[in-house]
């Protein structure tokens, strides 16, 4: 079996990393220069700005991966995932140039991982996610996952593969129904009124699933 630390995968990881910089570098700059349109952010150059969260996020995800590991196999305690959580975060604002506490951390997600940058004006407010569960026969998706959003708001969440980011998005297109919660869209139920939700949104799964029609 090869080294993950291969020259091989070495070479693979960073044709990855240039690959997702390049696809999330300017869908970033758009949301930070929105941000400074809007008197929310405080940079110099949108474009600069992104490339740097970029790779912090780059960094975060993969240290947030290695902390979720080590706390399963209970190496680390919670104080340090959330040191961890915190120090990144804090990065995050003084980046933007926001003020501490502007980014906050949905505390209920699994693992708690999932972080939420939240800014834009507040016109009304949808509730995408009430107590949202998701099991795979004995392995959780999500767990009593709850989070609202603003109307002219730019709302995104990170975390490692595995944190429910997926499950979480699908559950909300309907393409996986949720073992209890509600969730709800424009006041629309995710699931019973999937096809209205779909004539309102933009979804592009990074997989391949059948959409419910």
């Amino acid at each position: 079996m090869r080294s993950g630390n291969s020259d091989g995968n070495a070479l693979v990881r960073e044709k990855l990393r240039r690959l997702t910089e390049r696809i999330m570098v300017p869908l970033l700059a758009t949301i930070v220069k929105q941000g400074v349109d809007e008197g929310a952010f405080r940079v110099d150059s949108p474009n600069e700005t992104a490339t740097v969260l970029v790779s912090l996020m780059e960094g975060f995800q993969q240290k947030a991966t290695d902390l979720f590991i080590a706390r399963q196999a209970g190496t680390v305690s919670l104080e340090v995932v959330k040191r961890s959580v915190a120090a990144n975060t804090e990065a995050f604002e003084r980046i933007l140039g926001i003020p501490k506490g502007s980014i906050t951390s949905q505390r209920r997600a699994n693992p708690a991982f999932l972080v939420w940058l939240r800014k834009g004006r507040s016109n009304g407010s949808n509730h995408p996610g009430r107590n949202l569960t998701k099991s795979y026969g004995s392995k959780r998706g999500i767990s009593e996952v709850s989070f609202e959003v603003q109307e002219g708001e730019v709302f995104g969440f990170l975390g490692p593969n595995g944190a429910g980011k997926t499950t979480t998005i699908r559950t909300l297109m309907a393409l996986l129904r949720a073992d209890s919660g509600t969730a709800t869209i424009a006041g629309l139920d995710c699931w019973k009124r999937s096809l209205e939700i779909k004539r309102l949104v933009g979804y592009m799964p990074g997989a391949r699933g059948s959409i419910r029609t």
